[in-house]
């Protein structure tokens, strides 16, 4: 993947912000960038491709390892996040946010941001027990029928479309990633809608 100078740029004085020191808190540094730059398409629950910024519940789900993962933790320059909102600032269709739905973020935001990830990306607070966060998420999923070509049906909540398949919540807790395909008309028909938040 080929960078522009702009995003090098910006990443280059990441290390120049404070020390660990001052280490960033998501609610109260990042998330205030976010909901002046973010919110119109990334909040609520038609929050577009199930992403929001204002819970930090779902943020938690998008932030891991991976080839096009959202959110990389201590590597934004593999973090989709930092490289559209990066892109958003030299007007690339792509970038984020769209131009026609807001403004991008400034060059300061953006170190933020980088150096948030670059920081392990972590939206719970010391004083915050992970497993308490992990409660509350998966005392918000709605769980629903969810029946395959066979005709044999399990009962989940709806996490998110990724790609060609659909992320669910089974009842133990457990995530669980079906292919789309796979499911009958009806219930894919359901993901979609849940995914665009009808």
């Amino acid at each position: 993947m080929i960078y522009n100078l702009s995003l090098i740029a910006i990443l280059t004085f990441v290390p120049l912000l404070p020390d660990s020191a001052w280490a960033l808190d998501f609610e109260s540094d990042i998330q205030p960038i976010l909901k002046k730059k973010c919110f119109k398409c990334h909040s609520g629950p038609k929050a577009k491709k199930g992403l929001r910024w204002d819970k930090k519940e779902v943020v938690a789900e998008w932030i891991k390892e991976g080839t096009d993962s959202v959110i990389v933790p201590g590597s934004p320059v593999k973090s989709l996040m930092f490289i559209k909102t990066s892109q958003g600032r030299q007007n690339h269709p792509d970038g984020m946010p769209p131009l026609r739905r807001g403004t991008p973020l400034s060059e300061g935001e953006l170190k933020l941001v980088a150096k948030w990830i670059t920081e392990g990306a972590k939206v719970t607070s010391s004083e915050e027990d992970d497993s308490t966060v992990k409660m509350k998420k998966e005392d918000e999923v709605k769980i629903y029928d969810w029946t395959n070509l066979s005709g044999q049906t399990i009962k989940a909540g709806f996490v998110r479309l990724e790609d060609k398949s659909v992320v669910l919540r089974l009842e133990s807790g457990k995530d669980t990633t079906y292919p789309m395909g796979k499911l009958s008309v009806e219930s894919r028909e359901l993901a979609k809608k849940l995914a665009e938040g009808k």
